[in-house]
Order: structure tokens, then C-alpha cells, then sequence
């Protein structure tokens, strides 16, 4: 009987010169990883120039894959030329668990995600008919003389 590998969960986490993210996604699945979620790049301003870049492109994975490959996806991600910086974590099931429930809910609610998501509701004319009853000035002052007047 053959014994199946034991999967762990992990998360990437990876700043990239390049504005995409197929190459470590392709890297992920040669090695025998399974992806699970994989979110979006977005440029980022780095804080310091690494490798002669001041902006870089953040992306990340959640994946499983079998804990003796782990150390071949950190040295294959070492020399991509693309990759500037990353980061692996081994993550508990609990967390996994969390994540992709927060996502769903996220789903669920259909969240906004950008300000262009949102529909700009037509302003509203609180004046525009003429207003009936209006006091003038000289009204006024009669009405606050008759409320004194009583006190």
C-alpha cells in the first residue's frame, strides 16, 4: 500500500518586478502544490530600493503542498529573476479554515471592493419648490414679542 504525502497549507507572499504572477503559479504546480486562492497584484512603493527597483508588484498564494518540497519551491523562488522578495508560511488548518470563510462571506455580501464599484445617487433638491409659510424678518420679531410677552 502506498503511502499518500502529507500536505501542509501555506502562504506566499512575494514582491515581483514583473506584473505577473504565472511563473511562480506554474513554479507552485511543477513541484506538486495545489493552489487555493491566489490573490491580486498590486503595485506597490517600496520603503527602500531593493535590487535597483523602488516599486515592486505584491502578490500572494495560499496553497497546499507536501512538506518535503518546501525547501525546492524556496530555492527555485531564490533565483527567479522576477521574484525580489518573499516570504513562505506554514499555516494551521484553523486559519485556512477562517480565511476562506471570510471570503465566502465577503462573496456573500457582494462588498464593495473600489470606489468605482459605487453608484453615485443623484442629489437631491431639498428647495426646489418654493416653501410655503415662510416668515419674514418684521414676522418674526412680532412672534418672538408675543412669546416674551407671556413669560
Amino acid at each position: 500500500m502506498i503511502e499518500e504525502e502529507k500536505k501542509n497549507y501555506y502562504e506566499l507572499g512575494f514582491l515581483s518586478r514583473e506584473e505577473e504572477n504565472q511563473t511562480i503559479k506554474n513554479l507552485l504546480l511543477e513541484k506538486g502544490g495545489e493552489v487555493l486562492k491566489e490573490g491580486p497584484l498590486s503595485k506597490v512603493e517600496l520603503a527602500y530600493p531593493i535590487k535597483k527597483n523602488k516599486y515592486a508588484f505584491f502578490g500572494y498564494f495560499y496553497f497546499t503542498l507536501a512538506a518535503e518540497k518546501v525547501n525546492e519551491v524556496k530555492e527555485s523562488l531564490r533565483w527567479l529573476p522576477s521574484v525580489l522578495r518573499f516570504i513562505l508560511l506554514k499555516l494551521p488548518k484553523i486559519v485556512v479554515k477562517k480565511i476562506f470563510q471570510e471570503t465566502q462571506q465577503k462573496e456573500d455580501l457582494k462588498i464593495v471592493s473600489s470606489k468605482k464599484d459605487l453608484k453615485a445617487e443623484p442629489k437631491k433638491e431639498y428647495l426646489s419648490e418654493p416653501a410655503k409659510n415662510l416668515l419674514t424678518n418684521e414676522d418674526l420679531e412680532k412672534k418672538l414679542k408675543e412669546i416674551l410677552k407671556e413669560e
